[in-house]
C-alpha cells in the first residue's frame, strides 16, 4: 500500500483572528447567534454567525475558545469587516483584537 499526504493550503480562503480579553466571548455572544456562553473549558469550539443590528450575515464564525484567547476562524474576504464589526461595539469591555492571518 503506497501511502501519500497531500497539502490544501487554504491561507487565502480562511483568516485567524485572536480575540484577548476577559469580555472576549461576552461580546461576541452579544453580536452573533449562537450561545457562546456554553464554551465554558479551554479547547472548546463552535459556530456562530456574525450579524448586524438590523440581523444582517457579516460572516460565518468558528469560535475557539483557547487558555488565553478565543480564536475566529473567517472567511478571508470577510476578515476586515469582522474586526472593524467586533472594535465598533468594543466600548468599555476588556477586549483586544489581533489578526494573525
Amino acid at each position: 500500500m503506497i501511502e501519500k499526504s497531500v497539502f490544501v493550503d487554504l491561507s487565502d480562503y480562511f483568516s485567524r483572528i485572536d480575540i484577548y480579553g476577559e469580555d472576549s466571548l461576552d461580546l461576541l455572544d452579544r453580536l452573533s447567534t449562537n450561545k457562546l456562553d456554553d464554551l465554558t473549558d479551554p479547547f472548546m469550539g463552535m459556530h456562530s454567525v456574525l450579524t448586524t443590528n438590523k440581523g444582517r450575515i457579516i460572516d460565518l464564525l468558528s469560535v475557539n475558545r483557547l487558555p488565553d484567547k478565543v480564536l475566529l476562524m473567517t472567511a478571508g474576504e470577510s476578515k476586515n469587516k469582522v474586526i472593524d464589526w467586533i472594535e465598533f461595539y468594543t466600548i468599555m469591555e476588556d477586549v483586544t483584537v489581533k489578526d494573525v492571518s
